[in-house]
């Protein structure tokens, strides 16, 4: 082999190191801001949890002491109402508990409707109070309180009692048809509707 396949040959070798010198630069950086995007995202992520962990404990905390509230304001025993949250098949559900005395009860499984009645009528008023922006404070119900009497007169006192003191902490309206009379003692305005000759006649029975 003479000098000049020789040089021919080094310049080739020479040139291969130098493209797989900058094919190799090319792959570490690459590798470099992959795992930089994935450091970022790795920290997105981890805020991103850590805000919605912090926002679910947050509505959590809400709900479960206006809820329990409204029912400990009806009822005698020492209800306490819980938001079980639990991951099934990778997604977060939401289990409503009543805690009596330590022991978990589904409401809809285990109780009587009337504190189902109260529950509901709490989850809505509490999620319409976390709304941004809030729809219009008006309501209307239709007997919302049919299944609480099954216990006392005074439950449905206190329930309409409890109802009242809401709209007035969180400034709402109540609309309610009812056939409770009890109601009537509690309510700011009231108005009885009586069908004659095929007519309804409306008249103010109680203006605060």
């Amino acid at each position: 082999m003479n000098l000049e396949n020789i040089e021919n040959r080094f310049f080739n070798i020479k040139s291969n190191v130098n493209f797989l010198q900058n094919k190799l630069k090319s792959k570490e950086e690459f590798l470099t801001l992959e795992k930089k995007n994935r450091d970022d995202f790795l920290a997105a992520n981890y805020i991103i949890t850590e805000v919605a962990k912090n926002t679910q404990e947050k509505f959590k905390e809400r709900v479960e002491k206006l809820v329990t509230l409204a029912i400990q304001s009806v009822f005698e025993d020492n209800y306490e109402f819980v938001l079980k949250f639990e991951r099934k098949r990778n997604q977060t559900e939401c289990q409503l508990i009543v805690m009596e005395n330590g022991i978990e009860f589904v409401p809809k499984d285990d109780m009587g409707v009337g504190i189902i009645d109260i529950i509901s009528f709490a989850l809505r008023i509490v999620l319409w109070s976390l709304q941004s922006p809030k729809s219009r404070a008006f309501f209307v119900l239709d007997e919302p309180l049919k299944h609480v009497g099954s216990g006392t007169e005074e439950e449905i006192i206190r329930a309409a009692k409890m109802m009242k003191e809401l709209s007035h902490k969180l400034k709402f309206q109540l609309v309610i048809a009812t056939h409770e009379p009890q109601l009537v003692m509690i309510i700011d305005r009231a108005y009885k509707f009586k069908r004659i000759n095929g007519k309804s006649v409306v008249t103010l029975i109680k203006d605060k």
